[in-house]
């Protein structure tokens, strides 16, 4: 058991207040691998959804149309806006969900450019040869601060 400040970490991750010893069993861990397949099936259905909108528009203002060629009324503008207004929104939930798409894709590239480069780190700083260690040192700092 590992202690830290007046908790105690068991082996099995269980947590142990030291005073009175209350147990917190079993808390949800959180994986990366869900997030991402919680995250793409909320992409799914949103984008679904946007497409449903799209084609709920373009129905309502052809109804418009139908509606005002068989002379059932002769307002053509509301229906025809509702429907504009459908497909305005739904293209724009559609933009704003691609934008977002690509800032998460460019955050998790920087992550993992940098998760990369604090393993290539790790790994000079436990070479035993010096100069190998000095000439890795020298390769990467080259990189980052080109002259």
């Amino acid at each position: 058991m590992a202690k830290q400040n007046k908790f105690e970490i068991s082996d099995n991750n269980k947590l142990t207040k030291e005073s009175n010893r209350v147990k917190i069993k079993g808390s949800p861990k959180l994986s990366s691998e869900e997030y991402h397949k919680e995250e793409i099936q909320q992409n799914k259905m949103i984008v679904k959804n946007a497409i449903w909108m799209i084609w709920v528009g373009i129905l309502l203002i052809i109804a418009s149309f139908v509606i005002y060629a068989l002379k059932i009324t002769e307002t053509l503008v509301a229906g025809t806006i509702c429907g504009c207004f459908i497909d305005l929104l739904s293209a724009t939930i559609l933009y704003i969900f691609n934008k977002s798409n690509e800032n998460k894709q460019n955050y998790f590239k920087d992550l993992s450019y940098h998760e990369n480069e604090e393993k290539i780190i790790k790994l000079v700083e436990n070479t035993e040869n010096e100069k190998l260690k000095e000439e890795l040192i020298e390769k990467l700092m080259n990189k980052h601060f080109k002259k």
